[in-house]
């Protein structure tokens, strides 16, 4: 078992720190008197000691301040925040109105993309020589490095109709009325011109008013005749050897959106009308161009 303390080393223990505790708060005491300067105790007035503590503390108070928040750095950041502010301003009052400016960069944007395709002299007279101001008919075909031929119309209620004028195509009136585009012409006059055409080469046609659609070839297609006593026979595809009636052919290249079909006869054999080929090409998607 230990031995109790004696009672006079608990008396000084405790008095030594009572001292140590009156030293530490004595200093805290004075500097918040010292910042009183008068309440309802007006005639209180701080001790010169009070106040001599209180501006050492203010002293270190500011010295601390000073080195969390340094003042060049202060200025430099509002410096930076003016000259930004003044540069912005200035980019600002370069346009009378901002929103005047984004819609002419918009504007020359579409511009740019919209502009005319230049095109060929050659192309361009022929557009001269077949326009006669109809719009809504197509007047000419044009094919560059191909030929350009003149578009004739068939007479009122003869479907059966091809132009035996060389140097021109006619417009098949069975194929305008379903909204495409035939050309038919005779395989010993303009239509032996279309056996030259490929996948991939563009179609002009032109109408009255000098406006004109682009084409591209999308392929070329070739049929054999099944009975050369009728135009209502049945025909063979020679690429996929499908027998297919006259109305199926009709239907496959004559109906759909909007396309423009060439139809001339195949020369075979020392037939000249032995079978049929046929040129699709589809619209390049800008529809109507004016020069």
């Amino acid at each position: 078992m230990s031995n109790p303390r004696p009672p006079f080393l608990l008396a000084i223990f405790i008095t030594a720190f009572l001292l140590a505790l009156l030293l530490f708060a004595a200093p805290l005491i004075t500097s918040g008197v010292s910042g009183y300067t008068g309440d309802a105790n007006e005639g209180q007035v701080p001790a010169s000691g009070g106040r001599s503590n209180s501006i050492e503390m203010q002293t270190n108070i500011t010295a601390t301040v000073e080195a969390l928040v340094p003042t060049p750095f202060s200025t430099e950041v509002f410096e930076t925040a003016v000259a930004v502010e003044d540069a912005v301003n200035e980019s600002i009052t370069s346009y009378p109105d901002p929103s005047f400016a984004a819609t002419q960069t918009a504007v020359d944007a579409v511009q740019e993309v919209a502009a005319p395709v230049v095109e060929s002299e050659e192309f361009m007279s022929f557009v001269s020589q077949v326009t006669d101001g109809v719009g809504d008919l197509p007047r000419g075909i044009y094919i560059e490095g191909q030929f350009a031929l003149p578009i004739l119309q068939q007479p009122e209620n003869d479907a059966m109709f091809v132009s035996t004028e060389d140097g021109t195509t006619t417009l098949f009136s069975s194929a305008a009325k379903q909204g495409i585009t035939g050309l038919l012409a005779h395989n010993y006059l303009s239509g032996l011109l279309f056996y030259n055409l490929q996948a991939g080469e563009e179609i002009r046609i032109v109408y009255g008013n000098g406006t004109y659609r682009r084409y591209v070839i999308e392929g070329v297609y070739s049929f054999q005749r099944m009975n050369f006593d009728t135009l209502s026979g049945d025909f063979i595809d020679l690429a996929t050897n499908e027998r297919m009636s006259s109305n199926d052919v009709f239907a496959r290249f004559y109906s759909g959106s909007e396309h423009v079909t060439l139809q001339t006869c195949l020369e075979r054999d020392g037939k000249s009308n032995w079978g049929l080929i046929f040129v699709v090409a589809w619209p390049m998607g800008e529809g109507v161009v004016s020069q």
